[in-house]
């Protein structure tokens, strides 16, 4: 059995960094660091695990399960296995794909969740910076395949085609070459002007309806009926392949030429669109922007035209060659619980209960929020008193459900009781 696994990848720098994994009976020995670079080191010691029931395992058992867990975890991230440091595997995989058979871990770049405002205005005074609405929907991918056929895919690659025959009209009528890849957020008509959150709302129960494990059913009923109400629109932001030759490893400057050369239709109502860019002269301006019109927009992006986007074939997409810029919410809720971490965080607490009351004194299920900081003491049980109030961070909160998008643990209100906390009103 090998114990000691020593795993390797660039990061988002490009520079090779390494994790390497030990495993010492109950003990797990964790070191990292860039390739060359200074290192760190951590370890974690196991304790039985569902003691006196038929799936107990002991220190060593749990130790095992969890390094193999982790391992795996790692490897599906991109990492690649190494026997050392001083001769590396080649980090750079093959990106040649057919286009008629994409794998499902194929992955296109995600923004960058924050940029401060320091970088923000530098980018803007190099001349490279684009702006746009960053509109709430779910990405999906747009294929006109070898065939010529029109396929529309979500971003785990199931297929879609069938809920959105007014896309793949409007993609064929573009007359684009076999061997097109375009990457876009399905989005709810902007035009309706609906607050983004249950615009988001929306478009999720459109892809959720009449599917089993997110595969379309044949009966298409439900969905049928949500689009006659609400219309679906493609906001195109990228094109990753053109006549079957990848366009993706040009900067964002030229693919938004090759998009505005490409996506062009004669009706006003198509829909397909390529977001219009907003002028913006300063951070500040950005960021009042956003924080003007939460409610209408989930934020705006900024394009850096001098990067490109990235592809990644371990199914974990890279953040590169744009920013969002969103407006933060706090809200004090009211935490009741927690659920216990894993790996390191075995026997603590991984994420808290959280909810609040209603009108009516009933309670309302907020789910759970991460972001507890181990080092200072936050994931410790013994430090803490059920039920107590939380302030938590938030980008937007669904209207439904008055549960968090991106919700996160920022610090415990200890001068406040839960019936200090506002009643929720959905």
């Amino acid at each position: 059995m090998n114990n000691v696994t020593l795993l390797v990848r660039h990061n988002s720098r490009g520079i090779p960094q390494f994790l390497q994994f030990k495993l010492d009976g109950p003990t797990l020995h964790r070191e990292w660091g860039l390739v060359g670079g200074k290192t760190q080191k951590s370890s974690n010691t196991y304790q039985t695990i569902n003691a006196g029931k038929s799936n107990e395992q002991n220190p060593e058992q749990a130790a095992q399960a969890d390094y193999d867990r982790i391992i795996n975890k790692k490897l599906n991230e991109g990492y690649v296995r190494t026997d050392s440091l001083e001769s590396l595997p080649d980090l750079h995989p093959t990106r040649n794909i057919d286009l008629n058979n994409i794998p499902v871990q194929f992955c296109c770049s995600k923004p960058h969740t924050s940029i401060s405002t320091k970088a923000l205005d530098k980018l803007i005074q190099s001349g490279n910076a684009q702006f746009y609405i960053k509109y709430n929907g779910l990405c999906h991918y747009i294929l006109v395949d070898l065939q010529n056929q029109i396929k529309i895919y979500t971003r785990r690659w199931h297929d879609h085609t069938v809920k959105h025959p007014e896309i793949v009209q409007d993609v064929k009528d573009l007359n684009l070459y076999p061997g097109t890849l375009l990457i876009a957020e399905l989005v709810i008509d902007p035009n309706l002007k609906l607050p983004h959150m249950k615009a988001f709302s929306i478009m999720s129960s459109i892809s959720k309806s009449d599917t089993i494990a997110g595969k379309c059913a044949k009966d298409q009923t439900k969905t049928k009926k949500l689009l006659k109400q609400y219309r679906v629109r493609a906001a195109v932001f990228g094109i990753l392949y053109d006549d079957n030759k990848p366009v993706w490893r040009k900067s964002y400057g030229l693919i938004r030429d090759e998009m505005e050369s490409r996506l062009f239709l004669a009706h006003e109502n198509q829909t397909i669109f390529i977001p219009t860019e907003v002028p913006i002269k300063s951070a500040a301006q950005a960021i009042e922007i956003v924080k003007k019109n939460k409610t209408k927009i989930e934020g705006l992006i900024v394009w850096d035209l001098g990067q490109a986007m990235t592809i990644t074939m371990n199914g974990k997409p890279d953040r590169s060659a744009c920013y969002k810029i969103k407006a933060k919410g706090e809200k004090d809720v009211i935490a009741v619980g927690y659920e216990e971490g894993r790996g390191k965080l075995q026997g603590k607490i991984g994420s808290l209960k959280i909810g609040q009351y209603g009108p009516q004194g009933e309670w309302i299920d907020l789910g759970t929020v991460g972001g507890l900081k181990p080092k200072k003491g936050e994931c410790d049980p013994a430090n803490w008193s059920f039920p107590c109030v939380i302030e938590v961070e938030y980008d937007q909160i669904f209207p439904d459900t008055g549960r968090f998008q991106f919700g996160h643990f920022t610090k415990p209100h200890e001068d406040k009781v839960p019936e200090d906390v506002d009643i929720l009103v959905l």
